[in-house]
């Protein structure tokens, strides 16, 4: 019979956690492995390799295979544990045993192996669970080197895989949507700036360059020297967006083609994994060219539209400066004309289509020694043509007819040889009519006595006047 500090000395392999716990305290009696006491060192040494790992770990010995597990094994179980204690691998597992049994055959033949992400519909809380396992089965000898069981490592992948999953099928979900975008997309990997994707629209605008796989240094070597790698290079290194805005860029894919000049409108933004790591960068943007070339044209159009209403202002202002000139020169000619018709000592007058005087300035006041308005009336209103002035001879200098006013004192200038008493005889225009006054007033009375008469009994023939600042015609 072996004493209790013999038992406690042959059991110190099992140390480690609640498992090296319950190995101690656990009722072998039904389990086909035996107490522990018993077991021999090969699975004593694996038992104590297990309980101090943290990698979750079972080993199965004997012809049945009895179940042995570690602490980090528990979470694999779900509601088997703690009763997987010891059972044969078979019952431990049964609802797996299709997919695992010819693994463990292998094992038991000598023949290690290792799966990853290996997928098993698990029964271990009392509902079917889809999981994902990552493991390696190796088998396990005793001293003989004979194989009496089999070694499991193995960690559950089930969130891993899930997550991937998930993060594909969101991805190739963006691919659906970014394939038929109607801007340009690209994703690159990597440092290098690897092409993973690129978009229909992507490959019309740049051209068909064999993209995915490919550096972009590679594909577009016509970018050389423009900036565009230096932006893709910041961008990975500094984790910072960068947009930009009508951005000149020279394309020539190949000496075949044309060179073109696109103005791109994109953006690059960094793509980080869960850990916040930049592992790339993702590109979009638009053709804007059309846009920017059509702006730029309204802009030139504008500039030369502005520049020609300032010219017209310009143009206008010195119309404005000429007319105000103008219309002061007119005033200073109309009042220096006002000031001649005032203070002329000449007789001044004009005539209407009768042939007489629709107006006189002052200086017939002193010829008629009373109001010119008496050239109104008869019998000076009567009519009057230039043989009657002429031959009253009471002017100093010859009366005349003139086109033009007169700049000296002289007298109505006949552009005509026509006399009176010539019915229907023509007349030329009138514009002034002015005649030097004889110097004796004695004179003067006597011949406008002499005019009274005359008047009185000439039949003149009739003016056709046309009265504009002072200027008469006759025809």
């Amino acid at each position: 019979m072996t004493n209790p500090a013999q038992q406690s000395s042959n059991l110190d392999f099992l140390l480690g956690g609640e498992m090296g716990v319950s190995m101690r305290n656990h009722d072998w009696s039904a389990s086909p492995l035996g107490p522990p006491e018993t077991w021999p060192q090969s699975l004593r040494s694996i038992v104590g390799l297990m309980l101090g790992s943290k990698f979750p770990m079972f080993a199965a010995w004997g012809d049945e295979l009895g179940f042995l597990y570690n602490d980090a094994y528990i979470s694999v179980l779900g509601a088997k544990h703690p009763s997987a204690l010891g059972k044969p691998f078979h019952d431990v597992w049964a609802d797996i045993w299709s997919d695992i049994s010819p693994l463990i055959a292998a094992a038991l033949a000598g023949e290690a192996s290792y799966f990853e992400n290996l997928p098993l519909l698990m029964r271990r809380n009392g509902f079917d669970e889809q999981t994902w396992f990552t493991f390696s089965y190796s088998p396990v000898r005793d001293e003989s080197g004979k194989v009496v069981g089999m070694f499991c490592a193995c960690t559950e992948t089930t969130d891993q895989v899930l997550s991937d999953r998930r993060l594909l099928e969101e991805k190739e979900r963006q691919r659906r949507l970014f394939e038929k975008a109607p801007g340009f997309t690209a994703i690159l990997s990597g440092p290098d700036m690897v092409f993973e994707f690129v978009n229909e629209a992507y490959s019309l605008l740049f051209s068909e360059r064999d993209y995915i796989g490919r550096k972009v240094r590679e594909v577009f070597f016509d970018l050389e020297g423009q900036g565009i790698f230096e932006l893709l290079d910041n961008v990975y290194s500094t984790g910072e967006r960068f947009v930009a805005s009508a951005i000149p860029v020279r394309l020539q894919a190949s000496q075949n083609e044309a060179p073109r000049e696109l103005r791109l409108d994109f953006i690059y933004e960094p793509i980080r994994d869960d850990q916040g790591r930049i592992t790339g960068i993702f590109a979009q943007g638009h053709d804007v060219t059309e846009r920017t070339l059509a702006e730029e044209a309204v802009r030139a159009s504008w500039q030369e539209r502005e520049a020609a209403h300032a010219a017209l202002e310009a143009s206008e202002a010195r119309l404005r400066a000429l007319n105000a000139d103008l219309e002061r020169q007119v005033v200073e000619r109309t009042q220096a004309r006002g000031l001649t018709w005032l203070v002329s000592p000449d007789l001044l007058g004009a005539l209407n289509s009768d042939g007489c005087f629709e107006t006189a300035n002052p200086a017939w006041q002193t010829v008629l020694g009373g109001p010119n308005t008496k050239l109104r009336t008869p019998p000076y209103g009567s009519s009057c043509i230039p043989t009657i002035w002429k031959r009253l001879g009471m002017f100093s200098g010859s009366p005349s007819w003139g086109s033009q006013p007169s700049n000296s004192p002289a007298g109505f200038a006949a552009r005509t040889g026509a006399t009176a008493g010539s019915p229907g005889s023509a007349f030329p225009k009138v514009d002034w009519c002015t005649a030097p006054v004889a110097t004796s007033q004695t004179r003067r009375r006597k011949k406008l006595n002499s005019l009274s008469v005359l008047l009185n009994g000439t039949s003149c023939g009739r003016f056709q006047t046309t009265c504009s600042l002072g200027r008469t015609s006759r025809a």
